[in-house]
C-alpha cells in the first residue's frame, strides 16, 4: 500500500505547498510503480518512494508551520496583537506613522516582520530544491556542492545525484527549448556533449537490455541540440564527455 498527498503530510494553508507536495509524490511514485509492473526493475524499487518523499514532505510541513507563526510578529509591530475591538484595531495600527521614536520603532519591525515572510512567498529552495538520498539514485563519487545562502529560500542549481535537473534553454537558430521538455517523463534521459557521443551507443545497449527507453541527447555547436545561452555549459558540472542520467521524475539518477 502507498499512501501520497494531503493523507501522509497535512499542514496548514499558510505557504501553499499542499498540491504540489501531493503531485510530487505521484510524480515520483508513478514511474516506478510502472517499471515495476512492466518487470524493467524489481519491487525493491517501490521501498524507495518514502525514503526520497518523507524527507521533503516532512520539510513542507515544518516550513508552513514556521510560516503560519512569522504572522505574530507582523501584528506585534502593529501593535495589535493585543487589540479587541474594530476601533481599538484601527487606532493602533495609525501608531505606525507616528513621527516619532515610537513610530519609527514599528516601522523598523514591521519591514524587519515583512522581509521574513520571504521564507513563504519566495522560498525557491522549498518549492523546487528537493534532494533525494536514497537507492534509487547513483552517487559517483563526488560530493554535493555546497551552498552559501539559505537552502530553504534560494534553489541551487546543480546536475550532482539526487537534485532536481536544472532548467537551460537549449535548441537551435529556429527553436528553443527547456532541458524539462528533452527529459521527458516516460523516458531516462541521458545527457552528454560533443566528445561524449560514444555514450550514445552505450545507451541503446543499456536501454535495449533493460528494456526501458533511455534516450541520449548530445549538446554541441552545430547539433540540432546546442547550449543557446551557455546556461548548460555553467551549471552541468562535468566535462564534455562526461555524461547525466536524468529519471523520469527529473531527478538526476
Amino acid at each position: 500500500m502507498f499512501c501520497a498527498g494531503d493523507a501522509v503530510h497535512k499542514h496548514p494553508p499558510s505557504h501553499g505547498l499542499g498540491s504540489n507536495t501531493s503531485i510530487q509524490d505521484s510524480y515520483n511514485l508513478a514511474w516506478k510503480l510502472a517499471a515495476v509492473l512492466r518487470g524493467q526493475a524489481g519491487e525493491e524499487l517501490l521501498e524507495s518512494s518514502s525514503v526520497e518523499r518523507a524527507p521533503v514532505a516532512k520539510q513542507v510541513v515544518t516550513r508552513a508551520n514556521d510560516s503560519g507563526r512569522e504572522y505574530k510578529p507582523i501584528f506585534d509591530a502593529l501593535g495589535v496583537t493585543n487589540a479587541v475591538a474594530d476601533e481599538e484595531f484601527t487606532e493602533k495600527l495609525k501608531l505606525r506613522k507616528e513621527n516619532s521614536p515610537g513610530g519609527a520603532a514599528r516601522r523598523g519591525a514591521l519591514r524587519a516582520a515583512l522581509d521574513n515572510k520571504d521564507h513563504e512567498f519566495n522560498a525557491q529552495g522549498t518549492e523546487i530544491g528537493q534532494f533525494y538520498d536514497s537507492g534509487a539514485v547513483i552517487r559517483d563519487g563526488g560530493i554535493r556542492p555546497e551552498q552559501a545562502d539559505d537552502p530553504m529560500l534560494h534553489h541551487h542549481k546543480s546536475t550532482y545525484p539526487g537534485l532536481r535537473l536544472p532548467h537551460a534553454w537549449l535548441g537551435d537558430r529556429d527553436h528553443k527549448f527547456s532541458t524539462h521538455d528533452i527529459a521527458k517523463g516516460t523516458q531516462f534521459t541521458l545527457f552528454t556533449g560533443i566528445t561524449g557521443q560514444r555514450w550514445t551507443e552505450v545507451a541503446v545497449r543499456v536501454g535495449a537490455r533493460l528494456g526501458i527507453e533511455l534516450v541520449s541527447v548530445v549538446i554541441g555547436e552545430g547539433l540540432e541540440v546546442q547550449d543557446l545561452y551557455g546556461d548548460w555549459f555553467r551549471q552541468r558540472e562535468v566535462d564534455e564527455d562526461g555524461v547525466i542520467l536524468v529519471r523520469p521524475d527529473k531527478h538526476k539518477g
